[in-house]
């Protein structure tokens, strides 16, 4: 059929237009941010005081500090502090009467007056902590010998005179907006057309049934399940976080990927062919048979509430932040216009639409960050072997880590959450719909072992572009806006960096990797709700024939892009990380029933709930102190051992209930 081979046909379409259409352009000198300055109250100064207990001293999560610290009256050094280690940094140039401030969760700021010269200007910098690189932002004429400063966040508050009588003037950092470039706009334009297309492409004919809307009658062959199994794990969060992770970190988070591969191969010879055999629709029809019908429901719904309430609001957030950088269109707005194009595609075309935007979306993703990587080395004047050499020389492409901590990413670590992954494997409703839509067993094996192989290339990928852009913006300080989080700066460089075309080619990868996830939960969830509910309750009655599956996707996808806009007004320091603890707070539990009942004997339904519900219970204290990397592990293994020896003790008193 045509449109089988339309997906690599239209990416490397996006992929010719981007690059032939991409003029040469250097980023180097230029600075992107400058202070812009208003009068203000003097309520601001006194608000700004009584926060700032100590301007020379500043404490950061994770019991790092930082003070200004030199000789009397000059300032010339900036000291860390954390925990017995410490280090420093001499400022740009010595500062009298210097205050500290803290502008985003990778830069510091620093302002004073100037020593050399009149000493009437004051020196504003900025103070990378990943990059360790100063940038001195700009120069300003004190308002007065005698006045004062003070940081509140990315502004300076400078205050002349006493009381009713003071003057205060707010110095506040700030960058233009982007240029909205029409090639951009264009290939974006042309990549959401298309996804639309495919949708109504796919809907020729109408779903004879359930199982064909919600399926694709089963019909996925091992490359095109692999394919689309891909695109569905790699989100925006792999797109977006990850490069954020490997820039403020190195490449650790990589380890996992090679332990997934082992765990994920072990996963499809063992379970999957088990549980294809048995032609479900939904997973949760597992615990139904295993177990008891209140087990499934149990499952199925809180599933359906983590993934509307955690994973599919990060979704739809990321490329929200690409569009915020890009367009300055507010997240809100990013949020409601990638959630409403997604819900569209997905109910008209069903899950067959869903597997085939995957694939063109998968070429397109994978294209893009190849073509990210290359101009990232283009602008350090290096090829990729040149700029992984300089990157491994500081430190920043270690991957594996042998110490003896599973609250690090360390090797121990990732084995450890691995282990618990493979136990529990068929928990994830949207993988598992791909492995169900398969023709057999042998293509639903195949396209977990093929997923389970391109996940290293793609996350070699993501995390070669974080090392990236760590040497460019080291090497280009200027360039750098103090005020971004971590999860802004591949956006933040598509934005500045990128030129006309290749960026909108980055804007579309970037929204082909959050839609191809978002279309693939809104489908699963639409599925649960339909199959674990509607059609099976006898609560639900009189509104299953009166709720399409059309309408159902529609409703899911709305409130899924509810969710987002909420999660968007929330101050997340990482959104890797905030994913892995939703996960584990509304996920983790029920995750270990598929562990029980594919591995022991002796694993009763009312234990499994028992140990589900300690699981939950302890996930809310344990997200506060346990790390992101093993809430996951940490949950279902309480659930094991606590559903396992509860099911031993009921066991003793009284025989299994009936279902």
């Amino acid at each position: 059929m045509l449109y089988r081979y339309f997906s690599p046909i239209l990416s490397l379409c996006l992929l010719a237009v981007a690059v032939l259409s991409a003029p040469s352009r250097s980023a180097a000198g230029e600075a992107l941010v400058s202070l812009r300055s208003a009068a203000v109250t003097g309520a601001e100064w006194y608000a700004a005081e009584r926060a700032n207990i100590s301007p020379t001293r500043l404490s950061l999560p994770g019991g790092e500090s930082w003070e200004l610290v030199g000789e009397p009256f000059a300032e010339s050094l900036l000291r860390r502090t954390a925990g017995t280690a410490s280090g420093s940094a001499a400022l740009p140039e010595p500062m009298r009467g210097a205050v500290l401030g803290r502008a985003s969760q990778s830069c510091l700021l620093v302002s004073g007056r100037e020593v050399t010269g009149s000493g009437t200007r004051w020196v504003v910098a900025s103070y990378n902590l990943v990059t360790e690189r100063w940038h001195v932002i700009d120069r300003l004429e004190a308002s007065s010998p005698e006045a004062r400063i003070l940081w509140q966040g990315a502004s300076l508050l400078e205050k002349v005179g006493e009381g009713a009588a003071a003057v205060v003037r707010r110095h506040e950092i700030t960058v233009p907006s982007p240029p909205v470039r029409s090639l951009d706009v264009a290939v974006v334009v042309l990549y959401l057309a298309a996804m639309l297309g495919i949708g109504l492409w796919c809907a020729r004919g109408g779903a004879t049934s359930t199982a064909d809307y919600f399926l694709a009658d089963r019909e996925l062959n091992w490359f095109v399940g692999g394919v689309t199994l891909y695109a569905t794990a790699t989100s925006a969060i792999s797109f977006v976080s990850v490069p954020a992770k490997s820039f403020a970190t190195n490449w650790q988070y990589m380890a996992y990927n090679y332990v997934t591969l082992v765990g994920t191969t072990i996963a499809a010879v063992v379970l999957i062919p088990r549980l294809r055999r048995m032609n479900l629709v939904s997973v949760y029809e597992y615990l139904e048979t295993r177990f008891h019908p209140s087990l499934r429901i149990f499952s199925s719904g809180v599933t359906i509430l983590y993934n509307l309430v955690g994973k599919q609001a990060v979704v739809i957030l990321l490329p929200a932040l690409v569009m915020q950088q890009m367009l300055g269109l507010p997240p809100i707005a990013g949020v409601v216009i990638i959630g409403v194009l997604t819900t569209v595609y997905t109910m008209i075309g069903g899950f067959r639409a869903v597997v085939w935007t995957d694939l063109v979306q998968c070429f397109i993703m994978l294209g893009g960050a190849v073509v990210g990587g290359w101009w990232i080395c283009h602008l350090l004047g290096t090829d990729i072997p040149g700029m992984l050499r300089e990157a491994s020389a500081l430190g920043k492409t270690k991957t594996f880590s042998l110490d003896l901590s599973i609250v690090q990413p360390t090797l121990w670590a990732f084995l450890v959450l691995e282990i618990f992954n493979v136990l529990t494997w068929p928990k994830d409703q949207m993988l598992m719909q791909r492995v169900f839509a398969t023709r057999n067993e042998a293509h639903a094996r195949g396209s977990v072992i093929f997923m389970a192989a391109l996940v290293i290339p793609g996350a070699t990928t993501f995390f070669m572009i974080g090392s990236g852009l760590f040497l460019f913006y080291r090497a280009h300080p200027e360039r750098f806006v103090p005020t971004v989080s971590n999860d802004s700066i591949f956006p933040l460089f598509i934005a500045w960096e990128m030129p006309a075309g290749l960026a909108g080619l980055l804007i579309a990868a970037i929204l082909a990797a959050s839609m191809s996830t978002l279309s693939s939960g809104i489908s699963s969830l639409s599925t649960l709700v339909r199959v674990d509910f509607l059609d099976r309750l006898d609560l639900f009655a009189g509104l299953r024939h009166r709720i399409t599956n059309q309408g159902l996707v529609l409703s899911i996808g709305l409130i899924a892009t509810a969710f987002g806009a909420g999660v968007s007004l929330l101050e997340i320091s990482s959104l890797l990380d905030f994913g892995m603890q939703a996960f584990a707070v509304f996920g983790g539990g029920f995750a270990a029933a598929y562990g029980l009942g594919l591995f022991t004997r002796r694993a009763r339904w009312d234990g499994v709930l028992i140990g589900t519900a300690v699981s939950a219970v302890a996930s809310f204290y344990l997200v506060r102190v346990v790390s992101p990397i093993l809430m996951q592990a940490t949950t279902i293994g309480i659930s094991l051992v606590v559903g396992y020896c509860a099911s031993l003790v009921l066991a003793a008193f009284r025989p299994p209930l009936t279902r």
